[in-house]
């Protein structure tokens, strides 16, 4: 069981979800290039690691979520009510700190018995070899079953990030599903929307699969009555 700290700071100002890389690169710059605010390291090479610092849209805003260290960094650098002109695309834009949600979420490898509903959106479960079997996996139902396993994966390396292992078997599966066309990187790629059930507990706002730190992913919890 680990204690994770996970802050959330929306801005006003408007974006939308295709600006979020030129939104990245404006806070990057005003963080002075801190590694923390991307995972490349200073010879231009790329770290293998969950990013601490990610970019989305919450709640209509755009926003930024810490993790742990990227957490601190966050409170730190953006006070409530300050502001700010970034360059976004060919314009200049203003954004002020309209939020700052500083929280903790108990990562725990022992809670069992419990389901939990999130939705994911925009989320990205396919690398290159993932994605050769889903091509040729004939049959929807071989295809859901494919993507829970991927579902399961994904969220055992979110907890691997947070520094937790897992000694028993972890469950999660699709309950609703949305397919569609994203771009990522210059690159068309397939993501989902989804409902989702599983027995562990997910952290909100953070983002599960490929390209977390542009927005892709990102977790919310569905309370049912």
């Amino acid at each position: 069981m680990k204690e994770i700290r996970i802050t959330v700071i929306q801005f006003e100002g408007k974006l939308a979800e295709r600006e979020i890389p030129s939104f990245r690169g404006a806070v990057m710059a005003y963080a002075d290039n801190d590694s923390l605010y991307h995972n490349h390291t200073e010879d231009a090479g790329f770290q293998f690691r969950y990013p601490l610092i990610q970019y989305k849209i919450l709640d209509g805003m755009p926003a930024i979520v810490g993790i742990d260290a990227g957490a601190l960094s966050l409170e730190s650098l953006f006070p409530l009510g300050d502001s700010f002109e970034w360059q976004i695309g060919p314009r200049t834009r203003h954004f002020t700190v309209r939020q700052k949600c500083p929280g903790y979420f108990l990562a725990d490898e022992k809670a069992v018995g419990d389901h939990f509903r999130y939705s994911l959106h925009k989320w990205m479960p396919f690398n290159r070899e993932n994605f050769r079997v889903w091509e040729q996996t004939q049959g929807l139902a071989k295809k859901v079953a494919l993507l829970d396993a991927i579902l399961c994966g994904n969220i055992l390396s979110l907890y691997k990030a947070f520094g937790v292992f897992f000694e028993r078997e972890v469950h999660a599966k699709i309950l609703d599903l949305e397919q569609f066309s994203v771009t990522y990187k210059g690159v068309k790629m397939i993501a989902f929307d989804t409902v989702i059930e599983t027995d562990i507990a997910l952290p909100e706002h953070l983002g599960i699969g490929k390209g977390v730190s542009h927005g892709f992913g990102v977790v919310e919890r569905i309370i049912t009555l």
